[in-house]
């Protein structure tokens, strides 16, 4: 630690999805320069006993019934909100207010409204946002990202993505379209793909999205498919479902294919493999950047101030793939071409 700085306060907002992957980076690292200092549920159900069992140096932390007495009275610098979707939006919300830097689940909102004032709020207390997802730290994405910046790739043509998750009948209470449906649970982390691997938003969007297994299960589509237009050019198709089969070896298929006019990048992030081919030959392993830690982005730059304009951008475009997410939902919904 330098000189006698003040670590940075970390606060676990809630007890469901991604964030825990924050107490994983604490507990493999132990960083001079950050500690959890405490634990705010969101709910009386919602609770932390099973985690502290598992990370033994969360024992005889602070825990608040009330997370938001905690906003309150421990004023952290960085809070983790990952809670269920319907109560994620309000508290990503009054996380904000608080003026905490947030690492948040996705998505922090299900509806234009809900997005705005978050959004609002954050731009106007000068705070950082990010996603729990992670994706921008991967290997894989950052070599094509490098790759594709570096101009050998060409013109971009088109970028394909997927996502796919194993079903399970909770999905349908968890993930309703009310609640940002199955494009902002698991579509959102394919367009988190394509802007990691190219730097690119969209423009436009279009799609359709079924239910195969049963119609009793309408309002959590368990297969979608968009089409979408990319901003300065190019176009992009994202493939997300719920019918990722039990013997998976991995969890997500985290798959994407990027077409240039010189050269193209197939990536699976799940089996950490990547393919380029060009003119001249195929490479089947080319080097790839170290790993990121993601969940020490935000705790450096508020204890030593790096990458802050990094930060700035990526809570730019956190807000900008939850408000793609949610536009693509209504393309999908209404059998719409939308403006994004």
């Amino acid at each position: 630690m330098v000189g006698n700085m003040k670590k940075v306060k970390i606060a676990m907002i809630g007890n469901w999805g991604h964030g825990s992957a924050m107490l994983g980076y604490i507990e493999k690292y132990k960083p001079e320069f950050a500690e959890i200092t405490a634990l705010g549920q969101i709910s009386e159900t919602e609770t932390f006993d099973k985690t502290i069992e598992t990370f033994e140096f969360l024992k005889g932390c602070p825990i608040y019934k009330d997370y938001r007495n905690l906003l309150r009275e421990a004023k952290p610098d960085i809070a983790v909100v990952s809670t269920t979707l319907d109560k994620l939006s309000e508290a990503a919300l009054n996380t904000a207010k608080a003026g905490c830097h947030i690492y948040a689940e996705k998505p922090i909102a299900a509806t234009p409204e809900q997005l705005a004032a978050i959004r609002q709020t954050v731009e106007d207390n000068n705070q950082y946002l990010v996603f729990t997802m992670g994706n921008p730290a991967s290997p894989q994405l950052r070599a094509i990202r490098e790759l594709y910046d570096s101009g050998k790739m060409g013109t971009l043509a088109v970028v394909n993505a997927r996502k796919s998750y194993p079903w399970n009948d909770n999905r349908v209470e968890q993930f309703p379209e009310k609640l940002g449906g199955t494009i902002c649970w698991v579509g959102i982390h394919a367009l988190e793909f394509i802007h990691s691997a190219t730097g690119k938003l969209f423009s436009k969007v279009t799609g359709m999205q079924s239910n195969v297994r049963s119609a009793d299960f309408a309002s959590c589509p368990d297969n979608v498919v968009l089409s979408f237009e990319l901003c300065d050019g190019g176009h992009a198709s994202v493939s997300v479902d719920y019918c990722r089969p039990a013997g998976r070896p991995v969890y997500g298929d985290d798959w994407i294919r990027v077409v240039g006019t010189n050269a193209i990048a197939e990536a699976n992030m799940s089996r950490q493999t990547l393919r380029v081919t060009d003119m001249e030959t195929e490479n089947l392993s080319p080097a790839l950047p170290p790993l990121e830690e993601w969940f020490e982005l935000l705790p450096r730059a508020v204890a030593f101030g790096e990458q802050l304009d990094r930060c700035k951008h990526l809570t730019e475009v956190a807000f900008e793939l939850n408000r793609t997410a949610i536009i693509a939902q209504k393309a999908v919904t209404t059998g719409q071409i939308l403006e994004i």
